[in-house]
């Protein structure tokens, strides 16, 4: 009994609050719904007094040729103001001199020209500031009207008059006309929706006349009603804003708020536990005391220490607690401890592994010079083999001559000098001779590709072309001299148009063209040479293949150091892919590698910016 009635009490008092929450809700969205609205018009009222202090939107009722400008400012604030839907400059007649919308100039307003004489009534007894009154317009409406939300013709009218200053005559101004700026209730009612809950309903009312009603949902039988003024400026008689919401049946609200039932219940079959357990106060205050030391615990607070309670079982949970405390006190300590430990170590290593770093880096840098000087060692060691053969020969063909010239001299002196003597010192000095000469113009081709290597005498100008097209012209005429061998010549893939160095690219495709003549196609009988050109949008891929006797895998990442050659036998230096190497790097800005193609074959794939330079 005494729980079944401490339950209906309880269930009584949430229904109330329930009604009261819904109540304040109810409120303070009305509240804010009329605050919104206020501060709309404000603004609203505040941009037309602005404009009423433009020269050019005072002077268009009187001149035209400020119209234009003026049409501009009263747009830029209808575009500012989106709940409005008209904006216009009228004369002290209520007609129309500018307006925007354009579509909203076809409007009579003669049904709102009493409303522009009380204002001009206004005006003339001194006063300048805009008037707000409630229109009612069915043709407007439907002229401005968007969507179907609410049944009204209705709507706000602000009226700010245009004032122009007269400095010459007595009195100091005059009013020229106005401008009005028409709010539908559509706009206030999309103003105020978003804030109205389910089976809500929003009136607006002026003089005791409902100016429209818009419901959010069903309309609910039993509602609440919240009535607010709204303060707009100026405005003769006050708007009213009246806010509803659906109101719950007690029973209603017990079905929505089962799970509440639930723990009341569960609350009050507790609160009968507690007052049982308040008749034995001796046991309720150790219970607290070791509920407070467990409180404590949790927050932290290990000095806590359990008094001495009533019961030697609580005295024994006590104990336990106060042992707990100080084993997680303890191993805290110890914690922080190894944290610590662990920190410094870290740092230590740390500063290891930066030392390391550093002495990583200066290796790397070591390393890197030793390179340097091992390929500058290795290109001068080349270049001295090179030159050593064509030089030592013209040495020896030289000392032959000088020899010989000597003998015809000393034969000469002795008289000694037979006819067959001479013949036979004259031929070997012109052999001597053309022996010198071969080997020095060896000596000057190697100079001209050691030269050649550097790039220096390279035109360095760009030029735009498109890629396939140039290089079908190009490798055909590279194959010209060599059409005997029958070289079949494919080229496929994208014709991209590309800003390069067109020299260097020659340069290129020459010694690849050359490469595989002379190394390639050696015992080839039906050789063969396959370009492919891909594009994206900033690189270019060509791909340069032949089916030549190609290169030892354990060869192919040697092909672009200098002076590495298959065919030195044969007279060749091994400089041109050396040469291909640096004019991709260094004057095409891109990359190049090599690899064996399938099924026989050297190939070669160069990336090329598609801009050069980007």
């Amino acid at each position: 009994m005494p729980s079944t009635l401490i339950g209906s009490f309880m269930l009584k008092q949430i229904a109330e609050q329930d009604q009261q929450a819904i109540t304040q809700t109810l409120y303070l969205k009305a509240n804010n719904i009329a605050q919104n609205i206020q501060h709309r018009v404000r603004q609203l009222l505040l941009d037309l007094q602005s404009l009423a202090q433009v020269n050019d939107v005072v002077l268009t009722p009187t001149s035209a040729i400020f119209g234009f400008h003026s049409n501009q400012l009263i747009t830029e604030v209808l575009q500012q103001n989106d709940w409005a839907s008209a904006i216009y400059i009228v004369d002290l007649d209520g007609r129309i001199i500018e307006g925007a919308p354009l579509q909203a100039e076809i409007l009579d307003l003669k049904a709102h020209l009493p409303a522009v004489r009380r204002l001009n009534q206004l005006v003339k007894q001194g006063s300048n500031n805009a008037v707000v009154e409630v229109y009612q317009d069915a043709e407007f409406a439907q002229l401005v009207e968007n969507g179907e939300a609410i049944d009204s013709d209705s709507g706000l009218l602000l009226m700010q008059p245009l004032v122009q200053k007269n400095l010459n005559a007595i009195e100091n101004s005059q009013q020229v006309g106005a401008l009005l700026v028409f709010v539908p209730m559509q706009s206030l009612w999309k103003e105020a929706e978003s804030r109205i809950s389910q089976h809500g309903s929003l009136e607006l009312f002026h003089s005791q006349r409902l100016l429209f009603k818009g419901t959010k949902g069903e309309e609910p039988i039993r509602r609440f009603y919240i009535d607010v003024d709204l303060d707009l400026s100026n405005m003769s008689e006050p708007l009213s804003l009246s806010l509803s919401a659906e109101s719950r049946s007690f029973w209603g609200l017990l079905v929505e708020r089962q799970s509440n039932v639930v723990i009341i219940l569960l609350v009050i079959f507790v609160l009968v536990a507690i007052i049982a357990l308040m008749l034995t106060r001796r046991i309720v205050d150790p219970l607290e005391h070791l509920s407070r030391l467990v409180a404590n615990y949790s927050e932290g607070r290990y000095d806590s220490k359990a008094p001495s309670l009533a019961y030697e079982e609580f005295n024994q949970v006590g104990s336990l607690l106060n042992s707990m405390a100080e084993r997680v006190t303890r191993d805290q300590e110890q914690l922080e401890q190894r944290v610590t430990e662990r920190t410094y170590e870290l740092e230590q290593a740390n500063h290891t592994l930066q030392d390391t770093l550093g002495k990583l880096n200066d290796t790397q840098l070591e390393l890197v010079e030793k390179e340097k000087m091992a390929a500058l060692g290795g290109l001068v060691a080349g270049m001295a083999h090179e030159l050593n053969t064509p030089l030592g020969v013209g040495i020896t063909a030289a000392s032959q001559l000088v020899s010989n010239f000597q003998t015809i001299g000393q034969s000469l002196e002795n008289g000694t000098l037979a006819r067959s003597d001479l013949e036979a010192l004259i031929r070997q000095g012109a052999e001597g001779g053309e022996l010198l000469e071969s080997s020095l113009q060896r000596s000057a081709a190697l100079v001209n590709t050691f030269k050649a290597l550097a790039g220096s005498d390279i035109d360095a100008s760009l030029q735009r072309l498109n890629l396939k097209t140039w290089l079908e012209q190009q490798l055909q005429m590279f194959l010209q001299p060599f059409s005997e061998r029958q070289i079949q010549l494919s080229i496929s893939g994208a014709n991209p148009n590309m800003l390069l160095n067109q020299r260097a690219v020659e340069l290129v495709f020459s010694c690849l063209i050359d490469n595989s003549i002379q190394h390639g196609f050696s015992s080839q009988t039906f050789p063969h040479i396959k370009v492919d050109i891909s594009a994206s949008h900033e690189t270019v891929e060509i791909v340069y293949q032949d089916n030549g006797t190609g290169v030892q895998a354990e060869d192919i990442n040697l092909i672009f150091n200098p002076f590495y050659t298959t065919g030195r036998s044969s007279g060749n230096v091994g400089l041109g892919l050396n040469q291909v190497y640096n004019l991709v790097h260094q004057h095409l800005l891109g990359s190049v590698e090599s690899f064996t193609a399938e099924p026989q074959g050297l190939g070669f794939k160069i990336n090329l910016p598609r801009e050069y330079g980007k």
